[in-house]
């Protein structure tokens, strides 16, 4: 399984795997791979009367020497348990909903780059048209996901990404991490040895290309020294103009004896900045991808969202949560392509256990594949289409095990910031679709097809025209 994770061909070939061999698969001397509903129960529910949830494997933690402590997405489950209830408040609904004016603005600069970009006035009249020039969207979707995330864990626009029109060396430099982690982490599973002791020496020797630029550790080391600084500036600055996530955290830790350290927050503040604006850039990618490669399905909502709202400032939180077809193409999107192909691997308590009717003994390592989850026949009828109408009750998917699709995890792991993630999602797509009409270019048709995995979608430029939307009067 090693050799599949470097060559970034995981997540197809767990899916062919499960559909060859069915919904336990060993892929390794001690590791096993699930798929399907009752996986995500045994693996990551409650397990009430079991003992929790499963821990996590901790093989390969990085955040520890970095910052001297883990992330909430690393950490055990007592030590999970407790961060989750310091960092709940910030993300609940209500938290969500009162970042809205913040979401907004950064969706408004979005518009307003891709009109400065890719458009210009017509020669005496007051609407604009497309120069010819091709945009990559997945840059600027990057740029505006991760100016939003800097911005709720640090309270201001650290980044400048969508200002700039360039990437902030920071999120740059963990997007970059990941191929690195891959292989560190396969490395591990060929020598265990090596996953704490040795993994200091592992990643200075990784590579240097040509002796011009750092290794791993060296830019490692840097990279925390800047995380360190920008929370140590955050938190000198006390309260901001907006609820950021550090104000609620300085209000839980200051009205409870159960409080974050700093190094805590040294180490959550750089997974809430990159998982909160990957995962949501990778999903609006692949929605337009997908969008675009499926007329109907895009006019149908082209509609939805033109003749629901008059002007571009209706389209707000409250509006974009009642479009229907809106949540019904993110969620198929999702389950077509899904944002997080890595599966989090969870290993075997002492007594062992039962998955998906096979015994698995103590000390397996255990993982779910979303990706060959959504995939699978077994779950969802016609699971390599894009078909939005399964979710909005259409007959012949009435069979689809829905609970097989958890695009933010199951349990009491699952993401905190599904809140946000969703209502962000479908106020930037909203916004999209109201402001322009699009057109994939000829060298983008395939962009989905073979797509390399390592942690992340490694996502080639996707390459759009963009012109000014018809009104729905005018017969969209």
């Amino acid at each position: 399984m090693g050799r599949l994770r470097t060559s970034g061909r995981s997540p197809y070939a767990l899916a062919e795997l499960h559909n060859r061999y069915g919904p336990v698969v060993r892929i390794g001397p001690n590791e096993v791979s699930c798929i399907g509903s009752a996986a995500f129960r045994e693996a990551y529910g409650h397990r009430s009367g079991k003992g929790g949830p499963l821990p996590r494997d901790q093989r390969a933690v990085v955040s520890r020497r970095a910052f001297g402590a883990i992330s909430l997405l690393q950490a055990d489950v007592p030590t999970h348990a407790r961060m989750r209830r310091r960092m709940n408040p910030a993300f609940s609904e209500k938290a969500a909903r009162a970042q809205e004016p913040l979401v907004a603005s950064y969706a408004n600069a979005l518009i307003q780059r891709l009109r400065e970009t890719a458009m210009e006035p017509s020669p005496g009249k007051e609407e604009t048209v497309r120069t010819g020039q091709a945009v990559n969207l997945c840059q600027y979707l990057a740029w505006a996901t991760f100016d939003i995330q800097g911005d709720l864990v640090f309270g201001e626009d650290v980044f400048e990404s969508l200002r700039n029109r360039r990437d902030h060396p920071l999120p740059t430099t963990v997007m970059g991490f990941f191929r690195a982690l891959i292989w560190i982490k396969s490395l591990t599973e060929i020598f265990p040895m090596w996953a704490f002791a040795g993994l200091q020496k592992l990643m200075a020797a990784l590579p240097k290309r040509g002796g011009k630029s750092k290794g791993i550790a060296e830019t490692m080391k840097e990279h925390a020294v800047t995380v360190r600084r920008m929370v140590d500036r955050r938190m000198a600055t006390g309260a901001t103009d907006h609820p950021d996530y550090m104000s609620f955290i300085e209000r839980e830790n200051a009205t409870t004896g159960e409080m974050l350290t700093r190094e805590e927050m040294y180490a959550n503040a750089q997974v809430l900045v990159t998982a909160g604006s990957e995962t949501v850039a990778t999903v609006l990618s692949g929605t337009l991808y997908l969008l675009l490669t499926h007329g109907a399905t895009l006019t149908r909502l082209q509609k939805e969202v033109r003749s629901t709202f008059a002007s571009e400032s209706d389209v707000d939180f409250a509006g974009v949560a009642r479009l229907e077809y809106l949540g019904a193409v993110i969620n198929e999107a999702m389950r077509v392509w899904h944002p997080v192909a890595t599966p989090f691997v969870r290993q075997v308590p002492q007594g062992g256990g039962e998955v998906g009717g096979y015994y698995v003994p103590e000390g397996a390592l255990l993982g779910i594949s979303n990706y060959a989850t959504c995939r699978s026949e077994r779950y969802f009828r016609d699971a390599g289409k894009f078909v939005p109408e399964r979710w909005l009750g259409a007959p012949e998917y009435a069979d689809d095990d829905r609970d097989a699709f958890q695009p933010f995890g199951f349990g009491p792991m699952s993401c905190i910031g599904s809140a946000l993630g969703r209502l962000e999602t479908r106020l930037l797509l909203a916004k999209l679709i109201w402001n322009f009409d699009m057109e994939l270019m000829p060298e983008s048709r395939n962009w989905i097809e073979n797509m390399e995995h390592y942690m992340v979608w490694q996502k080639p430029p996707l390459m759009v025209t963009l012109r000014q939307a018809q009104a729905e009067s005018d017969g969209c």
